[in-house]
């Protein structure tokens, strides 16, 4: 059965996890797969980007003060330590730029009502590793792959399932990725569903799914496994009837 890391470990691999630079670094000290590194730093950063969010929403109209001034909007991103796509998303707007044509310009800078405009765009597109288009690609990429990953191995194993787009779906209903026409014994236990992550499945992570997912399907289709492709910490609040599993089970 796949193990996961000791909550010990994940802090301790993390506690100096701040940028991208540092990941090579903390691999090589630690032996740890820069991969895995840069998905909890990616998960880590999000959240930061979350808690922040509101606090520049509310500074707006100073942070429009420093880009009338001369500031870039990469240079202001970086000066609060923000993402500059979501920088856009606060500047524009305060620039009386509605937030669909904000959203237009993010993917298509030359659209922009000016030459400076669309060069910043085009450059906070390059800085960010977050909430660019080219960084939701990879994500929605990485997400398929995965998915791929579990339907291969289940037909591999002659399980017969239904894919999460075909099931019929109740009004506000949650389903998982794989949902199998009959219960299959896994490590002993029984599951009946499968969900892939391709996330690494940190503390906060496993909450979050537990509350906004996991626990539906336990409720609605009995115990199941979820599978996250980059490791996963041990919790001890998990149900039993929920396996977590990482890739090497497959």
């Amino acid at each position: 059965m796949a193990s996961g890391w000791s909550l010990r470990k994940y802090d301790r691999v993390t506690k100096d996890l701040n940028s991208l630079e540092d990941v090579l670094r903390i691999s090589e000290r630690t032996g740890t797969d820069p991969e895995v590194l840069r998905i909890i730093f990616l998960q880590k950063e999000v959240r930061r980007m979350m808690k922040l969010y509101g606090k520049m929403l509310k500074k707006r109209e100073k942070l429009l003060e420093e880009w009338r001034s001369g500031m870039s909007i990469v240079e202001i991103a970086e000066k609060e330590r923000f993402s500059p796509i979501l920088l856009v998303h606060i500047l524009l707007p305060a620039m009386e730029i509605s937030k669909k044509k904000t959203k237009k310009m993010v993917k298509n800078p030359e659209i922009a009502p000016d030459g400076r405009l669309e060069r910043e765009i085009r450059e906070a597109m390059v800085i960010d590793y977050l909430y660019s288009p080219k960084a939701h690609d990879e994500q929605r990429k990485r997400g398929m792959e995965g998915e791929s990953r579990l339907f291969e191995w289940l037909d591999s194993m002659g399980v017969e399932y239904i894919k999460e787009d075909d099931m019929e779906k109740g009004e506000g209903m949650k389903t998982p990725d794989a949902l199998l026409k009959k219960p299959m014994k896994l490590f002993g236990r029984e599951v009946i569903w499968f969900d892939s992550k391709s996330l690494f499945g940190d503390p906060e992570e496993l909450k979050r799914a537990y509350e906004k997912q996991f626990k539906h399907y336990l409720e609605v289709f009995g115990p199941g496994a979820v599978i996250y492709w980059y490791g996963f910490v041990e919790v001890e609040d998990m149900p039993t009837e929920i396996l977590v599993l990482d890739s090497s089970f497959i």
